[in-house]
């Protein structure tokens, strides 16, 4: 089986072969090893790792994630959530097999369905006594491959909004309004233009939005992953400069034939607001999905933000194969079937996503 194209710059991280980047230094916050499948990744959350990023812990994304969101509104659902997460890990879901599972906040894996039902075949051998999982899915793009993996003792659980910009150039107002502020106060800055020290600019930002401003269950990339990254072309690194010659705002873009995501993202969180870096780097983004014919799937969250820019939302779900596959998966049917009903799309964007 031969490595998807969009995958196989990413082969430098792996816990399995000497001298590559095992992931926990790649994602300081992992608590999880990633191994390769043929060109399929594979990484399969530790035990313990109750502080572990929700990319490679699915206790994380389901439950911690959401419990520390509404924490301040809500405690003591809150609390109900981390003591669910915990009695979770009892049935062995913090040991969970993720497949396909680089750690991007959205993999494309599900793009080569063959290789990944491949991959899911070989998984159930070797890991089927455990939870095997697979992150976004989508029925709009990914149905001959879903109703494959339904086959195969797996359901479906929705689990978060994605966002996506349609292949053409944006004509939202706000879209535009951005796009003039770019013009006016910032300077494009390609892949080759950063160094070392701009890099580690990129990182902090990144970190001061992502982990510091949001969540710690947030991915921690490291420098050495940063580093990688960009030598390797895994990730192509833009950002935009001031008029003084400053970095303002940064994005990692990974991309994969006709999708463009965007993996790593910062700005710089003491500019005023009204410099509005954030904003002219969306903008940013979206030219240049368009200027390359690009679907622009800008992930999750800030969901207002990216409908009044022209996003489109889409419900992403996450596969599951409990241990021991069919009688289970028969058992947790009808519970995932009322949870879908209970969570449609327009469930998700109400809550604000």
């Amino acid at each position: 089986m031969t490595a998807p194209a969009s995958m196989a710059p990413f082969t430098f991280i792996n816990d399995a072969e000497p001298g590559a980047l095992p992931l926990r230094a790649a994602v300081a916050n992992a608590a999880a090893e990633l191994h390769w499948l043929g060109g399929v990744p594979l990484s399969r959350a530790l035990r313990g790792g109750d502080a572990a990023c929700y990319l490679t812990a699915p206790l994380s994304a389901f439950l911690r994630y959401p419990a520390a969101e509404i924490a301040p509104e809500r405690p003591r659902l809150a609390k109900a959530m981390q003591r669910l997460a915990g009695l979770a890990e009892m049935s062995g879901l913090a040991r969970c097999v993720l497949l396909g599972n680089l750690p991007l906040s959205t993999n494309l894996a599900a793009e080569h369905g063959d290789a990944l039902l491949h991959a899911a075949e070989a998984a159930i051998n070797k890991y089927g006594n455990g939870w095997i999982g697979l992150r976004n899915l989508r029925p709009d793009r990914h149905a001959p491959l879903i109703a494959e993996l339904e086959r195969q003792d797996f359901f479906l659980l929705p689990a978060r909004v994605i966002y996506e910009f349609p292949q053409g150039e944006a004509r939202a107002s706000h879209y535009k309004r951005d796009r003039a502020l770019l013009r006016k106060l910032y300077t494009p800055l390609p892949h080759a233009a950063f160094d070392a020290a701009l890099l580690e600019q990129a990182r902090a930002m990144y970190a001061a939005v992502y982990l510091e401003r949001h969540s710690r269950l947030n991915p921690d990339y490291t420098a050495a992953f940063f580093a990688r990254a960009w030598e390797t072309g895994a990730l192509e690194f833009t950002g935009l400069v001031g008029n003084g010659g400053e970095l303002a705002a940064f994005a990692a873009i990974h991309r994969q034939q006709d999708i463009m995501t965007v993996p790593l993202l910062g700005h710089d969180v003491a500019l005023p607001r009204e410099a509005g870096a954030y904003r002219a780097l969306v903008a940013h983004l979206i030219s240049l999905s368009a200027q390359r014919g690009l679907l622009f799937n800008f992930s999750s969250g800030a969901g207002d933000a990216k409908r009044k820019r022209g996003a489109e939302p889409k419900l992403e779900y996450t596969a599951f194969r409990p241990p021991g596959g069919a009688w289970r998966t028969r058992l947790l049917q009808p519970l995932a079937g009322f949870i879908r009903q209970r969570l449609p799309l327009e469930a998700f964007i109400a809550q604000g996503a």
